[in-house]
Order: C-alpha cells, then structure tokens, then sequence
C-alpha cells in the first residue's frame, strides 16, 4: 500500500468519525446557558442575603434597642460577617456553576452526573432557604423570589441535562474518545 493509499484511508476514517458525532443538541445548549444563569442568581444571592439581614436586624432594632450603641455595634458585626460568608459561599458556588457548564458544554458524562448531585443538594438547600425566608418577620420578597427562580433554574437545568437528546449526546462523546 503506498503513502498516498494510507494518507487517503486515514483522511476517510477521519472524516467518517466525526460525521458519527453529533452537533451538540439545544438541550445541551440551554442547560449551559442556565448554568450561566445560576451563577449570576449566585452573586445576586449576596445582595439578598445582605438585604435579608438588614430587615432581620431591624427587628432586633425593635426589641431589643434600649442600648443603641451595643446593638449597633452587634448589628453591623453580624452584618458584615453574614456578607463575608454569602461572598465566599458565592465564589465557591459561581466556580461549580461554571465548571459544570464547562464541562457539560464538551459532553464529559462525568460532569453530568456530577451537576446532577450538586443540584440535588443545591435544591434541598434552597427549600430550605425559601422556608427561612417565608418564617423570617417581615418576610422579603426578594429573598423569596432569588429562592424560587434559583429553584426553577437548577431544575430545568437537570431535567434538560437527562433528557434523550442529552443523553445521546454524552454518549456519543464517550465514544468518540474511546476511538482508536
């Protein structure tokens, strides 16, 4: 067999290979574009959280206000711990958000899985939240709205990530990379 002979049987199998891989489905699409969305609910969730605890300590303002200076010192300590921990827990929930729309955007299976089980904590997060914020006096609308849109989010986000299309199309990427 000469030079040319393999080069052109090597550019047939080449060519046939990725024909055989499909174009990344809308499915695949939109879930990344949720993800991206889920970060971005992520970093507003600080603004909430901020928000929240403002109106949270003015109830405490309410009742327990007699010596202003102690309870302003208390309230703007617990102020900013709490916006310190929500800006923290955000970078580290942006980093995922993003990683997994990464990784699910080339088809790696594994992320799927894993996005799968980090939104199923996330949700079971998140309702609980959306109860804290129902049983906080006043309750915030904003705190309740950022729980049930992230809710609605993750789970579009999964349902998309498992559906037919989706799921041909992950393996379709674990073949290809089983290919000789």
């Amino acid at each position: 067999m000469s030079d040319q002979q393999r080069f052109d049987q090597a550019q047939a199998t080449s060519t046939r290979s990725s024909v055989d891989v499909p174009e990344r489905p809308l499915t695949i699409r939109l879930a990344v574009a949720g993800m991206c969305i889920g970060a971005a609910l992520a970093a507003l969730g600080v603004i909430v959280a901020y928000v929240e605890k403002i109106a949270a300590n003015q109830v405490i303002y309410a009742d327990y206000g007699d010596n202003e200076v102690l309870m302003d010192r208390l309230v703007q300590t617990g102020v900013w711990q709490t916006v310190g921990i929500s800006a923290a827990l955000a970078i580290a929930e942006i980093a995922l958000w993003l990683t997994m729309a990464v990784a699910n955007w080339h088809g790696k299976n594994w992320a799927r899985l894993v996005a799968t089980s980090l939104g199923i904590v996330g949700f079971l997060f998140g309702v609980g939240d959306l109860v804290t914020s129902l049983i906080y006096e006043p309750v915030i609308v904003a705190s309740v709205a950022h729980s049930i849109v992230t809710q609605l989010v993750s789970v579009a986000v999964l349902v998309l990530l498992w559906l037919p299309k989706s799921s041909y199309y992950y393996r379709s990427q674990v073949s290809e990379t089983d290919r000789p």
